[in-house]
């Protein structure tokens, strides 16, 4: 075996040096090798006659990207100091290079990140989105989980992002972007819309290890009737061409994909029939509850030609590599895809609209387990964090009205922690030990910023009631309500001295 280990790692290391020879070759500025762009058309032809298509038949866009997890294996402070800066100047030098590259990011806190430490890179964003080459994508202030948060945590996600791309950029993002958080509640596509947005893209539900979810591209439908256009698409595998599995059939009409073999529902997760377009003039309105043998019912034959590459290195940044993008440019050049922007594969997308399905329930991820247990901790300081600033904002309101100035600063400093820390791979539990060593400190900042607001708050307005004691002996006392309703509930206050005690009402 340990022989074998080294000839397989032999050969791994020959494959790589052909590909840094192919992509090396003589070529003009910004251009792939004519070597390239031979093996290229030679392996993308043949993998694709695999699959039973030509390169015509598809319309392929090529969107550059690189998911950054705000922490994960790592602190947000490296994300902060290292691994955002170095992407973004890598994506800025490849846009120098190669004219038609444009770079997807999104992630309004990572903006503000570079804009207060590196402000030169930050303009340089800033100049490099108006020429084209940078798209604005996400409008969440992070990639957040999408289940826990409550639905005011999810909003102010949209404004302060959205409001940073206005302010900073000059217009809001339209595509909402979550390629890796654990499932999608249902409520998302009322928020997306209502916040300036109508399309989004994930590529997380096509990795459920249990159910394939059947539709690629479809209308999502929220409670309220607001429908966004989403696409699911996996980002890319073999040669950095999107994944030709999405082309194989899965078999059978029950979309269950526990009936494979473990290494099958790993490695082999084919995805034919969930790119078929709906038979003309079909309606399908769908949920987890709708029959498979209806679904299959509603769908043609006709496969969707139009494809989504969301290509470059991610998780920790640093992507597209030029070997990637070098690679798109030689499929640009055969004819067979065009570098491209999220709202130009949208609008291509948009030619079938009245032949895509409409799913209207949550899009729920069974691949990742435990999310919700995990870290028991965090989910309790984040749902309380939320309690306080909704307590903060009520009492400061009332206060504002009453002649106080409001804390906005204040409270829009504390509400940006806690949707830092609702990021989907911080709230959920899946990051190290050190990321929730900082999670606990920036969620006592929370604490005593809330606390601090709240007493500020509610001292200023015991001072503007009039409430004199109803008897000699007798003390008032102010208890406020920061809920929009009545309630009843316990309500502790500490007396000094001893003796016997009585309450009375107003």
């Amino acid at each position: 075996m340990k022989n074998g280990n080294k000839i397989y790692a032999a050969l791994c290391a020959g494959l790589a040096l052909g590909f840094l020879v192919l992509g090396c070759s003589q070529a003009g500025p910004g251009k792939p090798s004519p070597r390239l762009v031979r093996w290229i058309k030679k392996d993308y032809t043949r993998e694709l006659a695999k699959v039973g298509l030509k390169p015509e038949q598809l319309e392929v866009y090529s969107l550059g990207q690189s998911h950054i997890d705000a922490a994960w294996r790592w602190r947000y402070r490296q994300t902060r100091d290292e691994k955002c800066p170095k992407t973004f100047e890598n994506a800025l030098k490849s846009a120098r290079l190669f004219p038609s590259f444009s770079f997807h990011q999104s992630s309004p806190q990572y903006y503000q990140w570079i804009k207060d430490t590196k402000p030169e890179l930050f303009r340089a964003i800033v100049e490099a989105e108006k020429k084209g080459n940078w798209v604005l994508v996400g409008g969440m202030w992070v990639e957040p989980d999408a289940n826990m948060p409550e639905g005011e945590s999810l909003v102010r996600q949209q404004l302060y992002g959205q409001r940073f791309y206005l302010e900073n950029f000059g217009h809001i993002s339209a595509t909402a972007w979550l390629p890796d958080s654990f499932g999608y509640n249902w409520n998302l596509p009322q928020i997306f819309a209502r916040s300036g947005q109508k399309y989004m893209w994930t590529q997380k539900p096509a990795r459920n290890e249990y159910n394939l979810f059947p539709f690629h591209l479809f209308h999502w439908q929220g409670p309220d009737g607001s429908r966004i256009l989403t696409n699911i698409c996996p980002t890319p595998g073999k040669n950095n061409y999107f994944k030709f599995s999405e082309f194989r059939s899965a078999g059978g009409d029950n979309y269950v994909l526990a009936q494979l073999g473990a290494m099958e529902r790993k490695f082999g997760r084919n995805l034919r029939q969930t790119r078929y377009l709906l038979k003309p003039g079909e309606k399908l309105i769908a949920n987890y509850r709708t029959a498979p043998q209806k679904i299959r019912a509603g769908l043609s034959e006709d496969l969707i030609p139009v494809m989504g590459t969301y290509y470059g290195v991610g998780d920790g940044g640093h992507g597209p590599k030029k070997f990637e993008i070098e690679r798109q440019l030689a499929l640009q050049e055969l004819g067979f895809a065009k570098m491209a922007t999220a709202p130009e594969l949208f609008t291509a997308f948009e030619k079938y609209s009245d032949r895509l399905p409409v799913w209207n329930d949550e899009l729920y991820l069974d691949f990742h387990q435990g999310v919700f247990t995990t870290h028991e901790w965090i989910k309790r300081a984040n749902r309380n964090a939320e309690a306080r600033l909704r307590a903060a904002e009520a009492v400061s309101s009332l206060a504002f009205l009453f002649g106080d100035q409001y804390p906005l600063a204040q409270l829009t400093g504390i509400w940006k922690l806690v949707l830092l820390n609702q990021f989907h791979d911080i709230l959920p539990g899946s990051s190290i030990r050190e990321v929730y060593e900082d999670a606990a400190s920036d969620y006592e900042q929370v604490q005593a910023g809330s606390s601090e607001l709240i007493a500020a708050g509610l001292k200023s307005l015991s001072a503007k009631i009039n409430i004199p004691p109803a008897g000699a002996g007798l003390d008032p006392i102010m208890v406020f309500n920061p809920l929009g309703w009545a309630r009843a509930d316990v309500v502790r206050y500490a007396v000094k001295g001893s003796g016997k005690f009585q309450v009375f009402d107003q």
